[in-house]
């Protein structure tokens, strides 16, 4: 008995091993284009619920993107936020390339009742979208003034789905803290090797574009609306099929850092909304 449980022990670590060469392997299959011509149109994709303490650096940042005006797009749909995310983002809505929409407005449409959460506010900004690549990111991050550019330059004419490095940014951080901070880099390394190899386990809505129209070919949210969670992972599962080749951006200037201020509460209603 003991004999088979020590060769059961030994196959399982040969496996991980073999898994884990597997995914290293796919870390060096990513493409970095330095001197793209063409640039490609972006519609930057916000659902955004009481973030008043983070959204205004989000939009500035946005705004000043070093990308070509007519070539991107910037909505952003407040879900019901009982704080003054809606009034933040009132002052924003005078620039040409920032729209904002209300989930309180939409919320009787039959065409969002089945969505919970934060897919039925992505659902509604996706909507309003005009052009093929949906770039995300979340209302409290900060993403850097070349970060379209960098995207752009990590898309060829078979890119389908991209994802990117998001860290947390803590002020006083804690063991607590240092542990989810290693949770994500893990994650982050198995979203760049299982994409290298075309496996597409995980992904992060923090800095993750893919194409408007593959996600009309998944019918949207309307499969997994009724989860609270998944608008990331669960998307990229549901997009497999219909995906020619995946990307992962490791440049300084993709990165997106997330600010990280939440009480334990508050982290476990963000994962879950």
């Amino acid at each position: 008995m003991i004999l088979i449980f020590e060769w059961s022990v030994l196959c399982l670590s040969i496996f991980y091993l073999l898994f884990f060469i597997y995914l290293s392997i796919g870390h060096l299959r990513h493409r970095y284009t330095k001197s793209k011509i063409r640039r490609e149109k972006f519609s930057v994709i916000i659902a955004a619920r009481n973030e008043e303490k983070y959204i205004r650096q989000l939009c500035q940042c946005l705004i000043e993107q070093n990308y070509p005006k007519d070539h991107y797009e910037i909505i952003i749909t407040d879900d019901l936020s009982e704080d003054s995310t809606a009034d933040v983002l009132m002052t924003f809505c005078e620039n040409d390339h920032l729209k904002y929409y209300r989930v309180s407005d939409y919320i009787q449409e039959p065409r969002y009742q089945h969505l919970t959460g934060k897919k039925r506010a992505l659902q509604i900004a996706i909507d309003h979208s005009q052009f093929e690549y949906l770039v995300f990111t979340d209302a409290d991050c900060l993403p850097s003034k070349e970060w379209l550019h960098e995207i752009n330059l990590h898309i060829n004419d078979e890119t389908d789905f991209i994802a990117g490095y998001s860290p947390l940014i803590y002020t006083n951080p804690t063991c607590f803290d240092w542990f989810k901070s290693f949770e994500r880099i893990s994650i982050f390394a198995l979203t760049s090797g299982s994409f290298g190899q075309h496996l597409a386990m995980t992904c992060t809505a923090r800095n993750m574009i893919y194409r408007r129209s593959h996600f009309e070919k998944v019918q949207g949210f309307s499969q997994i609306g009724h989860i609270r969670s998944g608008d990331d992972d669960l998307m990229l599962l549901l997009q497999r099929k219909y995906t020619r080749r995946y990307n992962f951006m490791f440049t300084p200037e993709s990165v997106v850092p997330a600010i990280e201020e939440k009480e334990v509460q508050e982290h476990i209603h963000q994962e879950t909304r």
